[in-house]
């Protein structure tokens, strides 16, 4: 008996993929199987076997389990694998099996599967036609297990017996069709490899030993296994695989044809129930209309139709075969004789003769072609370079080459052949006009009074060779002699032939384009694939992953499909023309189009007649109603516009754009005028006469229309010219050649005479006489055609809205006409009032050198604004005593040399000693190799302690560890090349001044410098002399192109000019952007020219030609080169101008200087208004105001023209920082434009004692070059990055000029631990009572002495604040009080701990980012795979230093506001004395205070805390005995606030309402402050102080009195004591879903356990302030886009500024972010629970029936996780049902508690703030953020809460 387990099929899996539900394998031990899988071939004939009959089994009540052998079960679950993974379900799976068969194999035993009888009988239903199973994979053509086989079955599976096993990775699906048996011998045990059918024909009682095998090698039992088991296991298993995967793809199929059949059946019977509902609705009624008109309902019935006659019999005719005698074969074509030619290489270092076709030669020589080695497609690709050897060694070789030729192409012409090039014989052919035509010709005229006559037309026609093509073909036959030629077994002449049947196919070579083959490559979309010409079908090869056709190509015929076919399977069905989406793959000519190709080897498929791509045009005659051929619904095809389509090649279209601008001119000027000389002597104003003009302009509308190029130059020669009705509107071309358009309306020439001959007074509206046009303003001889565009908007709509009958004869025009004209006027005079009601101004278009709208008022020195002794304080240069200087310099070297000289100087450190130890891990280093004698990049990513050395991994993929101390290295960073020597570094002060200190950050100096003084007239020169002819620099109108299309640019300037490198194409690129402004600055902003680069390109091309034979601008070879190149893209521009679009910049700055602007020279100092920044940030709130009340939106990128000044940080006053706005005053430094490679830099220099900006050439500015500087301007809107679009066209371009800067961008070290709760915890520690010197006495930091403040400071705080420039006392800091300085001293602490640990955080980010690129592009098919780029903890340092100079100027705007505040405004009160914003309550020592917090609790005002619990609890407690116990409840809480608070006479004291700490009296002083003015809030302030003293006492003043009175009982009981009664009472209570008691027990507990409190203070300091109304211009509020244009300086609102109360400690909390409009806004929504708790009566609803919102057991634990994980964040909304209402004013909370004492410890500024680690540990517990304590989290976790 054959053991069914020893045979291996395809379906066998060793070693299951992942995922997959198959049976794990035994192990193979000896040889025997031991695998469970019965001895089917592949996991797809198992689900064919064993679905139907385990269906059957189930549905007969029989069970495999029982009755099956292990066999049977192996193939049950194989089956179930493949119905998984063919993803079908086991009934749909057996059904579909059943169908098709299999359902009839009912029998549960293994052997009895399949009868005999029943395989004769359903053989034919094994693979039914629309099977997707039948034939794709070998196991579906095999017979059911344990059927024998007819023997010619066998014979045929032996005899294609491959030789050598085959092998997945190479076959394919094919090694499905061999199978691995086990020989039964005890003593053999061998796997024998065999065909697939004689494995499956093996039954269980067989017996199968090594003899059975027809293999002549291995069918004794003597011989040598094939392959070792493991080998024979891993291709069984690589083959099933590969069945798998074309299993589920056919699947795949199958389900999507399902669906498409569902779909298709869908529709069909929604459109007949639509058809059923529409003839039952149009019986309705006409039942209806019938009944209407008096007639039944139903009409009477149809009379029978008449019966036809019989048909009379046809009697056939017998014709008599007539013998025709068979025609001649066809003579075949003439062969073809391809002349060749010699070329030069235009290469300068190669300049080699190479061979070329003659067709190529004569194309590629001209003045303005260009031809290199590269080109040269008809020599194989080696050849295809300069390097290659020279095929001529000199002149007199290639001589008699050329000879040789001459020979060769005599003897082809003597022979008969056709050489190629040859014109072809003229042919006349003469036209005769129809009675039709002649007709149309007599109508035409009689209109125009000239007769139009028939010419006869000698067109050279070139006869068509007879090459076999057939007429009348089916759509897709194959016609012509060369595929005649052909045969089948030439398509697969390519191909291997050792090739076995299902190994894929080769691809065919490339052959030359002339040269015919059955077989060629081609490609489309970027598939690979065959073109089988005889067949006209396509094989595709490509290796997707969801077809993979290559893999199943040598299967069968691979998949071949149609020509439209594959064109859909390639994705490129949209192009519906296979013959140019297809190209043939050519050795001599890439990309080829097939067409192209099928007529030149003289092959045609037919493209048949109607319907399809390329069919003929059907002639049938449209059936009456049809829809698609003139029925009623038929819409008329729109008409092709067919103007730009030149009718006769020529020329026309490489006409140079200047050269048809000036031919133009001329015309329109009327010096080209077509009268005689002899009149032009009689009449000297000829060139004015009307029909000459009329000539002249119906002559330019008629060559508008001959091309692209044509239509450029004549619009733009219209639009500089001032003619803006040119343009034929509304009339045909006809109408244009007839004469009867004038000026843009149709009119008559009899008309156009009489007007003139008539002398109306048109000339008084602006209209010419001659041809009706519109005259914008009246021009005189000596205007330049430039000044009448200077007219405004009102001068033109003025002429404009004039009657039309004025303007033109009024039965000239129609009646729609008018309407239409009268529309237009009305809505231009609406629009008119419009604006003005709005207070727009009219745009006004300037060409000369004026100012634009950016210009209004011209200044030559700063104009302050806000405070101006402020902005002098600030602007003031105060040199540090450490300040640098060439005498300090000289002294220091002298000091340096005596020390090195005497030996008191060290050695000076190596580079390593720069980071050193685990500091140089993740930098960038590169190494010298002596060896390679060339440095090496990589990172060092690792350190050893023992050996200290670092283990630097190369860019390359090397490893190596190194020391680097003894390395030739230098660190990839900036300063990376040197070290700070403390022993030898000095200050370098470059010759401009510029200051380079290596211990102190760029740009901390102040640079003091002098203005330029003119060697002639001795006067300061502050900027290069602006102006007309004469000038150092000139204004105008300037352009660029974007990021896109500069590389376009190069890109075509690489493809004409392949040898170049990338700096000559770039250095072209820079070139034609200067030229691009020289050519256009001059033109009107919408003339045609200016939107591409073709007339740039000209002009810089002929420019160029002439360099090329002087060589003065640059070399004469690159010169002539790069003006080849210039053509091509002027040729591409013009073809495609919106390919290479110009867009305008607006008015810039251009050097008109002829010998430049040289290096470091000063160009202008930048001028503008001054504002101080509260004044700037309060101007810019002003605007966002008028802008919200406008209700406008960010519609683009916003007009800027602002910039800051920074006193440097070395300025012995510390940094400062003011705004210079250039927007309304200004000098023309405004209008520089940005370049991401700009050739001007900004500085700041120390002029004359004041700071001032300067813009300095940054490299040599050539004459007409542009002056661009680099904004430098970031913005956290995504939106405006992406319209701030760049149009600088430089090889840098970023593509935007502002750069992305995130709201939460590098904020890491911020949000651990510098959030909303440790920033109130360092405000509040700052203002903390500090010992006095004595140590018995505290007092409270406010005093601005310097002495004092650095007495709060500790000496770390000190040096950080020095590192960003702040010095107490000083600047910023000047009369700060004592608590504001000691605040800034722990920002500046978190500062420097930020800019340590941020680096890390960002490379930590960027490698995680690396990381999920690197993944997405891990699959990629590209070969190029994606690298990234480098970066390492030195660039990280780098962002982080950003952050930090970000960082420093927010603090600076900060402490503006703050002092400004602080100060009153404008009253500019001292701030040294300023208390603190939150006032202090000391429970434990002060019993003032103690007191008052009490009250705040248990007081008997309404705002305490029991009386607000008791007034929400009171709704629930209204009836029966809820109303007791509240009585009794409130009786306890009021003896239990006597004992907390003390009582007189049995009641509590501070009864009064000022009791509560003032805060009823505090917010009525805020609503009165609000609308008052500053006199009136100090009498106000008097006023309620005469209040309190008349009233009675507040509780803290009677504190004195109490003690004396006997009445008086004093305070027994603690404050926490009686909140902690009151939380026991609370979670005692019964809770209903109303009245949350629970919930108002854990806010109680939290308040117990709160021992720091605060309130806000309530010094007039900190109360509103309203300051003076700010003026906002228009222009500022539509300063986005194109609004901003056309906007006016006019004041639209004055807004005053309103700050909220304790706007300077909101400010101070927000400090790192200084734009927000009301920053007040965003700590109130952020401090919820972790600084302030919410309300007790948050816990409670307002009534009864109504449940308390989020109060679940869900939103419990959401709310105690917070608690526990991150007590520094505000309480999420779906933690509970807490309120935002704080009634007793007290901020402090247990989360604030813990963390004011860490930061009094450190926290945040001397540690903390560490990464979280993937583990969710941190590296130093010591510095993990505070938790809330734990006895105050284990009772609210302990507590049970409602619901549980």
């Amino acid at each position: 008996m054959a053991d069914p387990g020893n045979v291996h099929g395809v379906g066998h899996f060793t070693e299951p993929p992942s995922g997959s539900s198959a049976m794990p394998p035994q192990p193979m031990t000896g040889g025997a199987a031991t695998s469970p899988v019965s001895p089917f071939a592949t996991a797809a004939s198992l689900a064919q076997a064993s679905l139907a009959r385990l269906d059957h089994g189930n549905g007969g009540g029989h069970s495999p389990s029982t009755h099956a052998p292990n066999s049977t079960l192996a193939s049950t679950l194989a089956a179930a694998v493949a119905r998984h993974e063919l993803n079908v379900g086991a009934g749909q799976s057996s059904g579909f099996l059943a169908a098709n068969g299999n359902g009839n194999a009912g029998d549960t035993h293994a052997g009895d599967a399949f009868t005999t009888a029943d395989h004769e009988m359903d053989t034919h239903d094994l693979s039914p036609p629309n099977d997707p199973f039948a034939s794709s994979t070998p196991s579906k053509q095999l017979l059911p297990p344990g059927v024998i086989p007819p023997p010619e079955m066998l014979d045929l599976a032996w005899r294609n017996h491959s030789v050598h096993p085959m092998d997945a990775s190479i076959d394919g699906v094919a090694a499905a069709k061999e199978a691995w048996v086990c020989c039964e011998n005890t003593r053999c045990g061998k796997w024998r490899r065999v065909p697939s059918v004689v494995a499956r024909a093996i039954g269980e009682g067989d017996e199968w030993l090594c003899s059975a095998s027809r293999d002549s090698r291995f069918f004794n039992c003597d011989l040598p296994q094939e392959l070792d088991d493991d080998e024979i296991d891993r291709r069984v298993n690589a083959a099933a695989l590969a069945e798998r995967n074309v299993l589920l793809a056919e699947a795949e199929q199958l389900r999507t044809q399902q669906k498409d059949i569902e779909k298709r059946e869908k529709k069909r019977k929604q459109d007949y129930e639509y058809r059923e509902r529409k003839k039952a609705k149009m019986a309705l009624e006409r039942r209806e209309t019938r009944v209407a008109a008096g007639l039944p309902p139903d009409s009477p019935p149809k009379p029978p139709p008449k019966e036809k006659p019989a048909p009379r019999e046809k009697i056939e005719k017998i014709e008599k075969p007539v013998r025709r005698e068979p025609d001649p074969p066809p003579k075949p074509p003439p062969p073809t004789f391809h002349p060749a030619s010699l070329i030069r290489c235009e290469n300068v270092e190669c300049g080699k003769l190479r061979v070329v076709t003659r067709q190529v030669a004569e194309t590629n020589v001209g003045f303005r072609k260009r031809w290199v080695c590269v080109f040269n497609h008809a020599a194989p690709f080696e050849e295809r370079n300069c390097l290659w050897p020279a095929l001529f060694p000199n002149a007199k070789a290639a001589a008699t080459w050329r000879l040789e030729q001459v020979e060769l192409e005599l003897a082809a012409r003597q022979a008969g052949a056709r050489v190629d090039g040859d014109p072809a014989p003229a042919v006349s052919v003469t036209t005769v006009c129809t009675k039709k035509e002649k007709k149309e010709s007599s109508k035409a005229v009689s209109s125009k009074a000239s007769m139009k006559e028939c010419v006869t037309v000698e067109l050279e026609t070139q006869p068509k060779p007879d090459l076999g093509f057939q007429p009348d073909l089916p759509r897709g036959t194959v016609s012509g002699y060369v595929v005649d030629a052909m045969t089948a077994d030439d398509e697969d002449a390519h191909d291997d032939p050792k090739r076995a049947d299902g190994q894929p196919r080769l691809m065919p070579p490339p052959k030359p384009r002339n040269v015919a083959h059955a077989a060629v490559p081609a490609r489309c979309g970027g598939h690979p694939g065959v073109f089988l010409s005889k067949r006209a079908m396509f094989r595709c090869m490509c290796d997707e992953s969801l077809e993979n056709c290559v893999a199943v190509s040598g299967v069968g015929e691979g998949n071949v499909l149609t020509t439209t076919g594959w064109e859909r399977h390639c994705g490129m069905e949209k192009s519906k023309n296979w013959r140019t989406s297809v190209t043939i793959v050519c050795s001599d000519r890439p990309g080829l189009k097939i067409g192209v190709w099928l007529d030149e080897v003289g092959i045609d498929v037919a493209r048949g007649k109607g319907g399809g791509p390329g069919g003929e045009k059907s002639t049938t005659k449209p059936k009456k109603g049809d829809k698609t051929h003139g029925g009623r619904h038929h819409q008329k095809a729109p008409v092709v516009d067919t103007r730009w389509q030149p009718a006769f090649s020529g020329p026309f279209e490489q006409t140079p754009l200047r050269f048809l601008m000036r031919a133009f001119e001329k015309i329109v000027d009327g010096t080209l005028d077509s009268t005689s000389d002899d009149d032009a002597e009689n009449d000297t104003s000829s060139c004015q006469n009307s029909s000459s003009r009329d000539e002249q302009r119906r002559w330019l509308a008629r060559v508008c229309v001959l091309n692209k190029t044509w239509s450029h130059a004549a619009r733009t020669v219209v639009k500089a010219n001032g003619w803006e009705t040119w343009r034929p509107l509304g009339a045909s071309l006809d109408a244009i050649e007839s004469g009867g358009v004038v000026g843009g309306r149709t009119t008559s020439r009899k008309e156009d005479v009489e007007g003139e001959e008539t002398g109306t007074d048109a000339d008084a509206v602006g209209v010419d006489p001659a041809n009706g046009e519109i005259r914008y303003a009246k021009q005189k001889k000596e205007d330049s055609p430039m000044d009448t565009q200077t007219r405004t908007r009102d001068a033109v709509e003025a002429d404009t809205s004039k009657d039309v009958t004025d303007l033109v004869n009024a039965d000239a025009l129609t009646e729609e006409t008018r309407l239409a004209e009268e529309k237009k006027r009305l809505r231009r005079e609406k629009d008119k009032q419009r604006r003005v009601k709005d207070g727009f101004v009219d745009r006004v278009f300037e060409f000369d050198s004026a100012a634009t709208r950016a210009q209004l008022v011209a200044i030559t020195e700063y104009v302050p604004r806000g405070d101006p002794d402020e902005v002098e304080a600030e602007r003031t240069v105060t040199l540090s005593e450490h300040q640098p200087s060439l005498e300090k310099n000289k002294a220091l070297l002298l000091k340096i040399k005596k020390d090195e000289a005497a030996g008191r100087l060290p050695k000076p450190p190596h580079l390593a000693s720069k980071h050193e130890a685990h500091d140089a891990i993740d930098r960038r280093v590169k190494v010298f190799w002596p060896e390679e004698k060339e440095f090496f990049f990589g990172v060092v990513t690792g350190y050893d302690e023992k050996s200290k050395k670092h283990t630097v991994t190369y860019d390359d993929g090397d490893v190596e560890a190194v020391t680097l101390a003894k390395e030739k290295m230098e660190w990839l960073e900036p300063g990376g090349s040197s070290v700070l020597d403390k022993h030898r570094a000095i200050p370098t002060i470059g010759e401009n001044g510029d200051i380079a200190d290596p211990a102190k950050p760029p740009g901390w100096w102040p640079v003091v410098a002098r203005w330029p003084v003119c060697p002639v007239t001795e006067k300061q020169l502050r900027q290069k002399t602006i102006g007309p002819a004469g000038k150092q620099v000139a204004e105008q109108e300037t352009y660029g192109v974007d990021y896109v299309t500069a590389r376009d640019v190069v890109g075509t300037f690489r493809r004409v000019c392949p040898d170049w490198k990338d700096d000559s194409a770039w250095r072209l690129a820079d070139a034609l952007m200067m030229q691009v402004n020289a050519s256009y600055g001059a033109l009107p902003i919408d003339s045609a020219c200016t939107f591409s680069l073709a007339l740039a390109a000209e002009d810089l091309a002929q420019t160029l030609e002439r360099d090329g034979i002087v060589g003065s601008l640059y070399d004469a070879h690159f010169s002539r080169a790069a003006a080849k190149a210039l053509w091509a893209l002027a040729h591409d521009a013009r073809s495609a101008p919106e390919m290479f679009a110009v867009h305008r910049k607006g008015f810039g700055v251009t050097c008109s200087d002829p010998g430049g602007i040289k290096k470091g020279d000063l160009v202008v100092d930048f001028l503008g208004e001054m504002y101080p920044p509260w004044a700037w940030m309060a101007k810019q709130d002003a605007i966002k105001t008028a802008q919200k009340a406008k209700g406008q939106r960010e519609s683009g990128p916003p007009e800027f023209y602002n910039m800051q000044l920074e006193r440097p940080s070395g300025d012995a006053e510390g940094f400062a920082l003011l705004f210079v706005d250039a927007m309304h005053h200004n000098n023309y430094s405004s209008r520089l434009s940005h370049s991401c490679d700009p050739n001007v830099e900004v500085s700041l220099r120390a002029i004359d004692g004041k700071y001032c900006i300067n813009f300095y050439a940054k490299k040599h500015i050539k004459p007409g070059e542009e002056l661009c500087y680099n904004y430098h301007s970031c913005t956290d809107n995504m939106k405006e990055v992406e319209a701030a679009f760049c149009l600088c066209g430089a090889r840098l371009c970023r593509a935007s000029y502002l750069a992305f800067v995130g709201e939460q961008s590098n904020s890491h070290v911020l949000t651990r631990c510098h959030r909303l709760v440790e920033r109130h915890a360092a405000l509040f520690a700052a203002g903390l009572p500090v010992s006095s010197s004595s140590g018995d006495k505290k007092e409270t930091p406010s005093s601005g002495d310097k002495t004092e403040a650095n007495s709060v400071l500790s000496s770390n705080a000190i040096s950080a604040l020095a590192e960003i420039g702040l010095y107490p006392n000083k600047g910023l800091l000047r009369n700060a009080p004592g608590w504001l300085v000691k605040y800034v001293g722990s920002v500046a602490l978190f500062m420097a701990v930020e800019l340590k640990r941020l680096p890390k955080d960002i490379l930590r980010e960027h490698k995680a980012a690396t990381a999920k690129e690197l993944a997405k592009h891990e699959n990629a098919l590209s070969a190029k795979k994606w690298a990234p780029p480098p970066f390492g903890l030195g660039d990280a340092e780098i962002e982080a230093l950003s952050v930090r100079e970000n960082r420093t100027q927010s603090i600076a705007i900060c402490l503006s506001k703050v002092r400004y505040l602080l100060g009153r405004g404008g009253a500019k009160k001292n701030i040294a004395h300023t208390p603190a914003p939150f006032r202090y309550l000391e429970t434990e020592t002060s019993e003032s205070d103690n007191t008052e917090v009490a009250l705040k609790f248990f007081g008997p005002h309404q705002k305490s805390l029991v009386k607000v619990l008791v007034q929400a609890m009171a709704p629930h407690a209204r009836h029966g005995d809820a109303r007791s116990r509240h009585l009794s409840f409130c009786d306890e809480m009021d003896d239990i606030a006597r004992q907390v608070c003390g009582s007189r006479n049995g009641v509590v004291v501070g009864g009064e309402e000022g009791d509560a700490g003032g805060d009823c009296e505090k917010e009525d002083d805020e609503k009165e402050d609000d609308g008052d003015d500053k006199e009136d809030a100090e009498t106000k302030i008097t006023e309620r102080a005469e209040r309190t003293n008349t009233t009675g006492k507040t509780a803290n003043q009677n504190r004195g009195s109490d003690a004396d009175d006997a009445a008086f009982v004093s305070p027994s009981m603690s404050i926490k004591a009686g909140l902690l009664w009151l939380r026991d009472k609370l979670s005692s209570m019964d809770v209903t879903p109303g009245a949350r008691h629970d919930i108002a027990a854990d806010l109680v507990h939290l308040h117990a356990h709160t021992q720091k409190r605060w309130v806000v203070s309530d010094d007039q300091t900190h109360r509103s302030l309203k300051t003076e109304p700010i003026a906002v211009r228009e222009n500022e509020v539509n300063s986005f886009g194109i609004g901003a244009e056309g906007a006016s300086a006019k004041i639209v609102k004055k807004i005053p500024q309103i700050y909220k109360p304790h706007a300077a400690a909101m400010s101070l909390l927000t400090w790192y972010k200084q734009d927000a409009f009301d920053s007040g806004q965003f700590v109130n929504s952020n401090r919820k629970g972790c600084v302030t708790l919410p309300d007790v009566n948050c816990a409670y609803s307002p009534r009864p029936e109504v449940v308390v919102a989020r109060s679940s057991r869900k939103e419990r634990e959401v709310w105690l996780d917070c608690l526990r994980k991150a007590p520094d964040m505000a309480w999420p909304m779906a933690s509970g049902p807490w309120g935002v209402s704080n009634h007793q004013k007290l901020l402090g909370s247990p989360a604030l508690d813990v963390f004011v004492d860490a930061h009094q410890r450190g926290w945040g500024t001397t540690r903390g703030g560490d990464p979280v680690e993937e583990s969710g540990h941190r590296k130093n517990d010591d510095k993990a953020p505070p938790k809330i304590a734990e006895d105050v989290l284990e009772w609210l976790e302990n507590r049970k809460g409602y619901d549980e």
